[in-house]
């Protein structure tokens, strides 16, 4: 589907979507539509339809996909021309136990649930100004994280290709993002990080030696830090949540999914105790 403005820009309709305590389903469908031609990037209108295609009901978490029209989150990839245009919004470090019912979307066998994205919640959200004028795709993030009950190495070199002198750590939430289970999140525009108060209720590294909490109640303070820092330096997405999640990925989104860090640091701190 096309859109005509001042630029044209091209909306991509996505097939089948893969959607772990979060786990995944392959179970849902993500479909797109819009209207042809708008005359202004800021009057493109997305709506996007999520099937659940199976025999049984998905609590799906918004955050970070085609359901989440509220938060600063990627809910689409952008291209022109083949290349990536760049995300400016947020992702985000959540804490599994601290999320509440209004992070979800419950969807029935058969059922098809909705989320319209316009205005800022798509053009604020990418640098469509330096692409500048041409023909854009749109696709779907088409990864769903649905409730239910090691390529690491080479990190070193990645964290240091994206240094910056003026990074911002801050426990004000500037964006508004702070919303149920959010623990942290870093804006990609900035590589800023802003810690919510979830992570004022987190706890020392030094309990993993006291048994005071676990590698996998991803609690600790450092661990959230240092997986909000590989979103800043490094490009991770949020893939999956969890420790148990974490070393079921392949390696290559072993290596791409910031959660990973954050159990692997804490499980070496643990060990050495």
């Amino acid at each position: 589907m096309f859109f005509k403005v001042s630029s044209l820009i091209a909306l991509a309709l996505a097939g089948s979507a893969l959607a772990t305590p979060l786990a995944r389903s392959e179970d849902l469908k993500v479909e797109l539509s819009g209207a042809e031609s708008v005359t202004s990037i800021d009057d493109v209108k997305i709506t996007a339809a999520v099937t659940n295609t199976g025999s049984e009901a998905v609590k799906v978490l918004k955050y970070g996909t085609v359901l989440d029209s509220q938060l600063p989150t990627r809910s689409f990839h952008v291209t022109k021309d083949d290349a990536d245009v760049a995300f400016t919004g947020i992702k985000m470090q959540l804490s599994i136990p601290d999320l509440t019912d209004e992070a979800f979307a419950t969807i029935q066998p058969g059922e098809t649930v909705t989320a319209e994205h316009a205005g800022e919640s798509i053009s604020a959200l990418f640098d469509f100004e330096s692409a500048g004028e041409g023909a854009y795709t749109f696709e779907p993030v088409t990864t769903f994280m649905v409730a239910s009950g090691d390529s690491l190495a080479p990190a070193s070199d990645m964290l240091k290709t994206k240094n910056s002198s003026s990074r911002t750590l801050s426990c004000t939430d500037t964006y508004g993002a702070c919303t149920s289970g959010v623990i942290a999140y870093t804006v990609i525009a900035t590589t800023n990080v802003y810690f919510c108060p979830i992570f004022f209720q987190e706890v020392p590294s030094t309990y993993l030696c006291t048994g005071q909490t676990s590698v996998a109640s991803r609690n600790v303070r450092g661990g959230t830090v240092l997986h909000e820092l590989t979103h800043a330096t490094s490009g991770t997405d949020d893939i999956t949540y969890g420790c148990s999640a974490d070393q079921a990925l392949s390696d290559a989104n072993s290596y791409a999914n910031a959660d990973n860090y954050n159990c692997f640091s804490t499980q070496v701190y643990a060990n050495q105790c």
